[in-house]
């Protein structure tokens, strides 16, 4: 008895490392009509803003550290060609901080607002969606070009931040058949 006491003690005693926030969980089309531009952009360069020196208490840091995402626009889906903002984003350590890093090189659909000069993000506020390193386009780019082209409804498997576990099956299938057509197309281009 005394066991189990001791390691519920040094259990409540240990710090909690879950972010605490609730993430949006607006659908792809409420957050494509919400915003003023929607831009597939890379990541070019990343870089530390706001470092409050070698001196800083953990706390300031956290405070204050952040990290600069430099874009490059690849192409715009929705709105008009414009300068784009800032993406910046915590420069922490995770654990409970809520940071999310984001890699040079990777392709994300980027959802602007108004005026939007500078756009700050964290685990709980994601102004994006991240598009996978091995394709050039992808289901879920294709299901946002055509919303925002022709307001062609986007499907579950895509538009649902995440989809139930009932529908798993049905959104691989969908997803292998959406590849394979790709396949079949470049091959009978080349």
């Amino acid at each position: 008895m005394k066991t189990i006491l001791c390691f519920l003690l040094v259990l409540c005693a240990t710090p909690a490392l879950a972010c605490s926030c609730l993430a949006d969980e607006r659908t792809l089309e409420q957050r494509v009509d919400a915003a003023e531009r929607v831009v597939r952009v890379r990541i070019v360069a990343a870089e530390l803003a706001g470092d409050p020196g070698p001196t800083a208490e953990a706390f300031e840091r956290w405070e204050q550290e952040r990290i600069s995402y430099r874009l490059r626009a690849i192409e715009t889906l929705k709105g008009a060609d414009q300068t784009l903002p800032r993406l910046v984003g915590l420069a922490g350590t995770g654990g409970g901080d809520c940071t999310v890093r984001l890699e040079v090189g990777r392709d994300l659909i980027l959802f602007i607002g108004a005026g939007e000069q500078e756009i700050s993000f964290s685990q709980c506020s994601q102004p994006y969606e991240l598009l996978p390193w091995y394709e050039d386009s992808t289901l879920l780019l294709e299901s946002v070009r055509q919303y925002a082209r022709d307001r062609t409804p986007i499907h579950a498997c895509d538009n649902l931040r995440s989809a139930a576990w009932e529908r798993t099956a049905e959104c691989e299938a969908r997803q292998e058949d959406w590849s394979r057509r790709r396949e079949q197309e470049s091959s009978a281009g080349s």
